[in-house]
């Protein structure tokens, strides 16, 4: 299983799931992550076979990654980082 944080808060700090699903992308099924089809696989390795390649890693940062910034009652902002689930980016 794969999960991403986009913030570090210590013990707070929320991780989000960033997998594929278990039938694969655009597939009807579980959570999770499709078995590995060969032997030396691993269910994660779309993470460094597709996700984290040069183009597709610059991709999703261009298209889907976003600071939402909001004002607070004080007069203050707050930041948060807005990033994509793994079926949301096909």
């Amino acid at each position: 299983l794969v999960f991403v944080a986009t913030q570090l808060k210590g013990k707070n700090t929320r991780f989000l799931p960033f997998n594929t699903g278990s039938n694969g992308p655009g597939q009807p099924g579980g959570a999770g992550n499709p078995a590995p089809t060969a032997y030396g696989t691993y269910a994660t390795s779309y993470l460094w076979e597709q996700v984290w390649q040069p183009d597709n890693w610059l991709d999703l940062l261009q298209r889907f990654v976003h600071l939402h910034k909001s004002r607070t009652p004080g007069g203050g902002t707050t930041k948060t980082m807005i990033f994509p689930r793994f079926h949301q980016w096909d």
